[in-house]
């Protein structure tokens, strides 16, 4: 039909364009496809998925399955793949199943508070926004919840804002909100999925239902002493579940060379995001801080260097 088009990019940008969008399955991570393609069929995830309309690469493929040995949720017998125990769990879990086991860990080890919320935050919008103009007073309002994790700072604001809402009602926790840079969006979408996430690991038998007490409407939340939380104060506990989750995005602070130089797997000179409430320019006066020799991070971000947030 005639008419005029306005198209908020350049030319240029639109030459650039691809004819059609690239599928899903070639741009997205393979590791749920894959265990979920065992659970279903024994010709093999490879030559399942080569059947495909627009099948994957076979190093997507190859990257994805090493990835699930690694958690140990797939035991190979020659050409032929199956689903250990810990696997059956993992495809039953509508998540990465990184994330999945890390949930089951903090199960398991009675820890699953924090690190549900955990998993809750890194599903959903940053919980801390940043006023114009305002940079340095939200970095500093985030480090008054913790000095050394932004998923700590995330699960600790997350907590104080659920207490202050039940001990004190909305008008407060909105103002509390507020003067502490936490977006209500944000909070009501870790709450969403922290009640999605115990439903299902409640019907994999993960949380008992006399574990759970029933909150606003039909969410379900932990009641006080819950079995799955008796461990849950245990900061050192919580972290070593959470880098469950993220596997292969472990660093190490370097002892040689530039203060503040990290690496990685993949990185030998890779820096902490400055957002990072960990982050320093130099090294920090007052002895008594201890940093970190070690870090887990949920992204890798390439601006002026290579930075781990």
């Amino acid at each position: 039909a005639p008419g005029k088009c306005y198209r908020l990019y350049s030319k240029g940008q639109h030459h650039a364009m691809l004819e059609r969008p690239q599928p899903e399955i070639q741009r997205t991570a393979l590791e749920a496809t894959c265990l979920n393609t065992i659970n279903m069929t024994d010709k093999g995830v490879e030559t399942f998925l080569s059947c495909a309309m627009d099948p994957p690469s076979h190093l997507d493929v190859a990257l994805a399955m090493e990835r699930l040995r690694k958690l140990g949720a797939v035991a190979s017998d020659g050409s032929k793949e199956s689903l250990t125990p810990l696997g059956q769990c993992l495809a039953r879990l509508p998540l990465d199943p990184a994330m999945a086991k890390m949930l089951i860990m903090g199960s398991v080890l009675q820890c699953l508070d924090p690190v549900l919320t955990a998993a809750a935050c890194s599903s959903s919008r940053e919980l801390f926004y940043t006023p114009l103009g305002m940079r340095k007073e939200q970095h500093s309002v985030k480090k008054s919840f913790s000095e050394l994790s932004d998923t700590m700072a995330s699960v600790e604001a997350y907590d104080e804002f659920r207490y202050i809402l039940k001990e004190h009602g909305w008008a407060e926790a909105r103002e509390w909100a507020s003067a502490n840079f936490v977006s209500i969006h944000a909070l009501n979408s870790v709450d969403s999925v922290r009640w999605q996430l115990i439903n299902e690991l409640k019907s994999l038998g993960l949380v008992p239902q006399s574990d759970l007490i029933k909150s606003r409407g039909r969410k379900k939340e932990f009641q006080n002493g819950a079995s799955v939380n008796r461990n849950a104060s245990i900061d050192s506990l919580v972290t070593a579940v959470w880098a469950v989750g993220n596997p292969d995005n472990l660093a190490a602070r370097r002892k040689l060379g530039n203060f503040g130089t990290l690496r990685s797997k993949t990185e030998n000179h890779a820096g902490l995001h400055p957002s990072a409430v960990a982050f320093h320019r130099k090294p920090p006066k007052e002895r008594k801080v201890n940093l970190p020799s070690w870090f887990f991070y949920r992204e890798m971000v390439l601006s002026s260097q290579v930075f781990l947030r």
